[in-house]
């Protein structure tokens, strides 16, 4: 197979007949040594004498792939917020630190970090809602 793939742009499709020369042709279905077998659509193909799937071929749709696309958009609303709202973020969500804690590192009242924290993820919240 390695032989062929350096010759040809591309490997030969289910089907196609394959020349090699000074030998007889093969299938190609025979020389990837894959079962070939009708596939109708999307259904399954007859399970019942051991055969995959084409569920099994193409498997199924990773749910975490939705949290990865929202973490990546999450993090490109992060970036765009003010120096003071991502360093409140960090304090609270990354540090782990209690309002109170977090005005006393910037100088102001808990009341307003609970103002800044909750307008910061308000933001970040309508973002979200209207890129998703």
């Amino acid at each position: 197979m390695p032989r062929k793939t350096r010759r040809w742009t591309r490997s030969p499709a289910a089907g196609v007949r394959v020349a090699e020369p000074k030998r007889e042709p093969v299938e190609s279905a025979d020389v990837l040594d894959v079962p070939v077998h009708e596939v109708r659509g999307e259904e399954e193909v007859d399970n019942s004498e051991g055969e995959a799937t084409l569920a099994g071929f193409i498997g199924a749709e990773d749910p975490a792939m939705e949290l990865i696309e929202d973490f990546h958009a999450l993090a490109l609303l992060i970036v765009g917020l003010e120096e003071r709202d991502r360093q409140i973020l960090c304090f609270r969500f990354v540090e782990e630190l209690r309002q109170s804690q977090i005005g006393e590192r910037l100088g102001v009242r808990q009341m307003h970090v609970s103002r800044l924290l909750s307008r910061a993820l308000a933001r970040l919240r309508e973002g979200l809602l209207t890129t998703g």
